[in-house]
C-alpha cells in the first residue's frame, strides 16, 4: 500500500534524525503492529532502548506500542511487567486500552477488562471504535454476560455498517 510506505519512510527519517526520542521509535514500531509485523516492530523498539536513556523510555506512548508489541509475540507475562512500569496518572484512552488488553490476555481477567474497555470507549473515537467495542463484547462474553454480550456485539455491527471500512480505520489508525 503506497500510503504505509510513505509513512513508513517518514517515520524513519524522523526515527533516524533524533535517536534519543521515543516518539518516532514507537510510532514507525505501531505502523508496523498495524501492518501485523509484530517482530519488526519489536526490532525497532529493542534498537530505540539500547539507543535512549532509560527515563526516555517511561514515555506513556512507547510504553503502550511495547506492550501491545509484547502481547502480539504472546509474551505475556513481559507485557505484565512492562505495563506496571506505567506512569502516573493512569489515565486517557492509551492507558485504558492497553490495560484491557493486558487484562484479556495476560491475567485472564475478562470481566476487569470489560470495564477497562468500557473507559477507553468513553474518549476520541470510542463510539466508533469498532474493534475495541467487539473485544468488549468477547470479554463480556467470557465473563458470563451473554446478554451485554450480544448487545455490545449489535453495536460493533451497527457501526460498522454506519461507516465506510475504508472510513473507521482512518479513525482508528
Amino acid at each position: 500500500e503506497p500510503g504505509v510506505a510513505v509513512e513508513m519512510r517518514r517515520l524513519q527519517r524522523f526515527r533516524l534524525a533524533e535517536p534519543q526520542e521515543p516518539v518516532p521509535h514507537a510510532a514507525l514500531a505501531e505502523l508496523f503492529l498495524r501492518e501485523n509485523e509484530p517482530e519488526l516492530a519489536f526490532d525497532v523498539l529493542d534498537e530505540a532502548a539500547a539507543q535512549m536513556p532509560v527515563e526516555r523510555q517511561t514515555n506513556s506512548f512507547i510504553l503502550g506500542v511495547v506492550v501491545e508489541t509484547l502481547l502480539e509475540l504472546g509474551e505475556t507475562e513481559h507485557a505484565r511487567e512492562t505495563f506496571d512500569r506505567w506512569p502516573e496518572p493512569h489515565v486517557g484512552r492509551r492507558y485504558w486500552l492497553v490495560r484491557g488488553r493486558v487484562l484479556q490476555e495476560a491475567d485472564n481477567e475478562p470481566a476487569a477488562a470489560a470495564e477497562a474497555y468500557r473507559e477507553s470507549l468513553l474518549t476520541w473515537p470510542g463510539e466508533v471504535d469498532w474493534r475495541t467495542t467487539n473485544r468488549l463484547a468477547g470479554c463480556l462474553a467470557r465473563a458470563g454476560k451473554a446478554d451485554a454480550a450480544a448487545e455490545t456485539r449489535g453495536v460493533v455491527q451497527q457501526i460498522q455498517e454506519a461507516l465506510p471500512q475504508e472510513t473507521l480505520q482512518n479513525l482508528l489508525d
